[in-house]
Protein backbone atom coordinates (compact mmCIF):
# COMPACT_ATOMS: atom_id res chain seq x y z
CA UNK A 1 0.00 0.00 0.00
CA UNK A 2 2.87 2.35 0.72
CA UNK A 3 4.10 2.09 -2.87
CA UNK A 4 0.64 3.08 -4.15
CA UNK A 5 0.72 6.09 -1.83
CA UNK A 6 4.17 7.28 -2.87
CA UNK A 7 3.77 8.27 -6.50
CA UNK A 8 4.56 11.99 -6.50
CA UNK A 9 7.33 11.34 -9.01
CA UNK A 10 4.56 10.41 -11.45
CA UNK A 11 2.74 13.69 -10.94
CA UNK A 12 -0.12 12.53 -8.74
CA UNK A 13 -0.67 12.42 -5.01
CA UNK A 14 -1.67 8.77 -4.72
CA UNK A 15 -2.89 5.73 -6.64
CA UNK A 16 -5.21 4.80 -3.74
CA UNK A 17 -8.15 6.48 -5.48
CA UNK A 18 -7.36 4.57 -8.67
CA UNK A 19 -7.11 1.34 -6.65
CA UNK A 20 -10.48 1.94 -4.99
CA UNK A 21 -12.17 2.77 -8.29
CA UNK A 22 -10.84 -0.38 -9.91
CA UNK A 23 -11.81 -2.57 -6.96
CA UNK A 24 -15.36 -1.23 -7.04
CA UNK A 25 -15.51 -2.44 -10.66
CA UNK A 26 -14.09 -5.86 -9.61
CA UNK A 27 -10.77 -5.17 -11.28
CA UNK A 28 -7.29 -5.45 -9.84
CA UNK A 29 -4.51 -2.94 -10.38
CA UNK A 30 -0.82 -3.41 -10.91
CA UNK A 31 1.92 -0.82 -10.79
CA UNK A 32 5.63 -1.25 -11.43
CA UNK A 33 6.44 -2.80 -8.07
CA UNK A 34 3.08 -3.41 -6.41
CA UNK A 35 -0.56 -4.14 -6.96
CA UNK A 36 -3.90 -5.24 -5.60
CA UNK A 37 -5.59 -8.26 -7.12
CA UNK A 38 -9.01 -9.89 -6.72
CA UNK A 39 -9.97 -13.54 -6.86
CA UNK A 40 -13.26 -12.43 -8.44
CA UNK A 41 -11.70 -10.11 -11.04
CA UNK A 42 -14.01 -9.37 -13.98
CA UNK A 43 -11.14 -10.49 -16.26
CA UNK A 44 -10.17 -14.04 -15.21
CA UNK A 45 -6.79 -13.64 -16.96
CA UNK A 46 -5.89 -10.97 -14.39
CA UNK A 47 -6.24 -13.34 -11.43
CA UNK A 48 -2.81 -14.44 -10.13
CA UNK A 49 -2.22 -18.18 -9.74
CA UNK A 50 -1.99 -17.88 -5.96
CA UNK A 51 -5.60 -16.58 -5.65
CA UNK A 52 -8.71 -18.76 -5.64
CA UNK A 53 -10.54 -17.76 -8.84
CA UNK A 54 -13.89 -18.79 -7.31
CA UNK A 55 -13.43 -16.95 -4.03
CA UNK A 56 -13.78 -13.49 -2.64
CA UNK A 57 -10.19 -13.10 -1.62
CA UNK A 58 -7.76 -10.35 -2.45
CA UNK A 59 -4.02 -9.94 -2.44
CA UNK A 60 -1.57 -7.12 -2.17
CA UNK A 61 1.74 -7.65 -3.88
CA UNK A 62 5.01 -5.81 -3.50
CA UNK A 63 8.22 -6.82 -5.29
CA UNK A 64 7.06 -10.42 -5.87
CA UNK A 65 5.97 -10.87 -2.23
CA UNK A 66 2.26 -11.03 -1.53
CA UNK A 67 -0.31 -11.45 1.20
CA UNK A 68 -3.74 -12.98 0.62
CA UNK A 69 -6.71 -12.09 2.83
CA UNK A 70 -10.46 -11.95 2.67
CA UNK A 71 -11.86 -8.89 0.97
CA UNK A 72 -13.20 -7.73 4.34
CA UNK A 73 -9.74 -7.84 5.92
CA UNK A 74 -8.13 -6.20 2.90
CA UNK A 75 -10.63 -3.34 3.14
CA UNK A 76 -9.26 -2.69 6.64
CA UNK A 77 -5.72 -2.41 5.21
CA UNK A 78 -6.86 0.11 2.61
CA UNK A 79 -8.70 2.11 5.27
CA UNK A 80 -5.55 2.53 7.36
Amino acid sequence: MLDLNLCKRLGCESFIGVLLGRLLNLEGIGAEMSGGFLGCDSDPRSIPDFLDADGFCMSFEYVEEYVVCSMRDDAKYIEV
